[in-house]
Parts: structure tokens; sequence; C-alpha cells
């Protein structure tokens, strides 16, 4: 006896006044579809029954409700991964089926609390916006490239804002503040820097606003959104704070990414909020919480490539700047290359590992160029991160009580590396005489 197996794919339902992603088997009929993208809905979905409702396929036109998706789309393997179906009222949803074209999903963009703007503002933004920014930097003689970069950004989060939700406010609103000042400093000639900071500000904010709208491009926003908020504050601590401590806001920035990445993930994914809906007595089935669990996983990846690579960016330059900036570099090798023996896929252990590793090997070359057998704690400090991060990349092949009994012994070294830090900050006059001297700390 053979027990036949089916298919998940995840579809797209958009709905009135929401857009939820939902997981079926492929060969559900079109009620199920109905029932379980009424119950993902986080907003209120009008009473009555299933058949009030009709499912609207943008080429294939309304889906039974009797009828599997196979039958309806008639293409042998049912629908394809991602897919997008509209679910209205049946009295509205007679006429025929909406087209997904580049006209209509610019209209979509540009609606705010439900009363369409048309495409053609956004065109105007975007082109307006720009040459007016690039024409000012040119009359005062400044770069025309960097401040236009800065206003098709700008115009872009704007032609956008009309999709801010209340659970994006917190970021949002403190984002265009800033975006909004440093693109003013950007437009009186103070410098390149405060246009840099107002594109940053822009990324962030379009990508916190797409992410809720766009779950294809989920991972690849994330990314973009941590990589803007990183060079951002970059930009924004080298723009206000003296010229060797400007690095010292991103570095904490990327510690910060580093330790909070998994609550992100859980938020940005669902995977947090299933025990809610549960408790709210909604359906939450197997496939679902697989398909959550998935997205949390490509959500963590995408948020810790970029930590890593800013902590391997800022390795050098901190060390450079003088005692403090030294301990800081350490400080962001330990927190990013200890931070991979929490993980449990290799996904996520490879960027915290191969981040930790080569900024903790940079500390150690830049204090060995420069302070001669004096760097010898900070090599040996740089060679115990190493020691405690290989313990969470420990296993391939190995038997499992041997990798247990290596990562407790990569644990004991991971906090002896923590505690070296305070022996290196207490005896630092001694140890790096000759990078102090430089130090305007």
């Amino acid at each position: 006896m053979t027990a036949s197996i089916r298919r998940v794919v995840r579809l797209t339902v958009l709905l009135p006044d929401d857009r939820v992603d939902v997981a079926v088997a492929d060969d559900a009929v079109g009620a199920e579809v109905v029932r379980v993208a009424r119950a993902a809905s986080r907003t209120p979905v009008g009473g009555g029954d299933v058949d009030g409702w009709v499912l609207l396929h943008p080429t294939a036109g309304p889906i039974p409700l009797d009828a599997t998706l196979q039958e309806s789309l008639g293409r042998g393997r049912g629908p394809a991964d991602g897919e997008v179906l509209t679910l209205a009222p049946r009295g509205a949803a007679d006429t025929a089926p909406p087209v997904d074209d580049v006209a209509e999903h610019s209209a979509a963009l540009l609606t705010p609390r439900g009363e369409p703007l048309g495409p053609r503002l956004a065109a105007t933004i975007a082109v307006l916006v720009p040459v007016v920014a690039g024409g000012v930097a040119w009359a005062n003689g400044r770069d025309v490239r960097a401040v236009a970069v800065a206003g098709l950004l700008i115009a872009l989060a704007t032609a956008l804002w009309g999709r801010l939700r209340p659970e994006t406010g917190v970021v949002a609103v403190p984002v265009v503040g800033v975006m909004g000042a440093a693109g003013a400093l950007a437009a009186s000639g103070t410098g390149p820097t405060w246009a840099l900071v107002a594109a940053c500000g822009a990324l962030v904010l379009c990508g916190v606003l797409l992410l809720p709208t766009e779950p294809r491009l989920r991972p690849w926003l994330l990314a973009a959104t941590a990589t803007g908020a990183l060079a951002g504050t970059a930009a924004l601590g080298d723009a206000v704070l003296p010229r060797p401590g400007g690095l010292a806001p991103a570095a904490l920035a990327a510690a910060l990414l580093v330790t909070t990445a998994t609550r992100i993930s859980l938020t940005t994914s669902g995977l947090g909020r299933l025990d809610d809906r549960v408790a709210r007595g909604e359906y939450v089935g197997e496939a679902g919480v697989t398909a959550a669990v998935a997205r949390a996983s490509d959500d963590l990846a995408a948020l810790l490539w970029p930590a890593s690579t800013a902590a391997v960016l800022l390795a050098a330059p901190l060390a450079a700047t003088g005692r403090w900036g030294l301990c800081t570099a350490l400080a962001l090798a330990l927190v990013v290359g200890t931070g991979a023996r929490s993980m449990m896929r290799p996904r996520h252990v490879t960027p915290l590992v191969l981040g930790g590793g080569l900024a903790a090997v940079a500390v150690a070359m830049w204090g060995m160029g420069e302070a001669s057998p004096r760097a010898i704690p900070a090599a040996v400090t740089a060679l115990a991160v190493l020691v405690g991060i290989g313990g969470a990349g420990a296993g391939a092949g190995l038997h499992p009580v041997t990798v247990s009994r290596l990562r407790q012994a990569a644990d004991v070294v991971g906090k002896a590396a923590v505690l070296a830090v305070p022996l290196l900050v207490l005896g630092v006059y001694d140890l790096y005489r000759v990078v102090w001297s430089a130090s305007p700390f």
C-alpha cells in the first residue's frame, strides 16, 4: 500500500483590507483557501459563510470553491509556489479579475488610507525630487551625484509612506526625522556625508515599509535594511562625533544587531506570533508552522551577514584610533564570534564565525604591527576568540558526545576570552603606550 504525498504551496491572498500568506496543499479545494485566508487576516473580515466569497486568479479567473486548485488552474501540477490570489465578497467581485501589472502595482503603493493617488504621482516625485536636489547641489558647486541619489531614495520613501503600518511606525518615524534633517543639511552644502546619511535613512525606510507587502523579497529587504542602518550609523557618527570616534556608534549598532537578530527574525517572519494566533482560536496547521520556521531562518541569515561584514570592516579602523578603539574592536569581535555558539544551523553559524574570527585576526595583526611585542595580550585574546567560536562550528562527522565536549570546552575558553577584555583595559597604559600617544581621547 502506497500513501500519497501532498505537496504544500505558499499562496499570497489579497483581501479587501489586508494581504496574507498562507500554506495549503496543492490539492486543497477553493473553500479551504478561503477559510484559511480569512482566519489568518490581521484585520476583521466581514461575516457570512464561505459561499459569500469568491476566489480570483489573475489569469484563470474565478476558482470554484468546491473544486481543487489543480482542477481549477488546469496545469497538471497545480498552483505554483508564491502565486497571488484575490479574495473578495461575491457581490463586489463579479467583474473581470485584476491584472497585476506595473501600473496597478504602482497605484497600490500610493494608496494611503484607501484613497488611490495614481501612478503618475509616483513618477512625478521620482523624477522631480532628484532633479531639483541635483540642481541645487550643482548651483552651489556640490557633489551632484550624491545629492541626486539621496533625493531619489527620499522620493521612493515618500511614495511608500502610504503603506505605513502601526508596527513599523516605531522605526519609520525616527528614521524620517533623521533623514529629513540630513537631507536639509546636504542640500545646504555642509558636505556629502549628510547626503549619505539621508540615502541610508531612505533605504532603511523603504525596506521597513516594503517588508509587510513583499514576502518574496523579505530576506533581501532585511539585508538591505540592516546594511542601510549600519552604514547610516557609521556616516552619522562620522558627521557628528570627532573623527577618531565616529566609528564607535557603528560598532555598537553591529553588536546590537547580532544580539537582537533572533528576536527580529521572530517578528518579521511571524513565527513569534503563532502562540497568540492559537490563543485567539485561529487555525495554525503544521504547514504554517513549517513555513514560519523557514521564513525565520531566512530572515536570521539575512540579518547576520551584514552585521558580520560590518564587524570585519570596522575592526582595523577602530583599533587604529587608540586605546578605546582597540577595546571596542576586541569587544565587537567577542560579541560577534561568541554569538555563534547560540546558533544551531550552519547558515547562521558561518557568518558569525567568519565575522568574529576575521575581526579578531584584524585586531591582532594591527596590534602586532603597531605595538610590536607589547601587543602580545591582544594576540592571545584574539586567539582565545578564535578557539571559543571554533566550538560553534565543530561537529562535522564527529560523534555527538565528542561534539558536546568540544562545545563545553569552547564555552570555557569563550568565557576566559571575555574576562581578558577587562584585563586589557586595566593594563592598557603599560601595554599600548605607543598607540596611546596618538590618541586624542
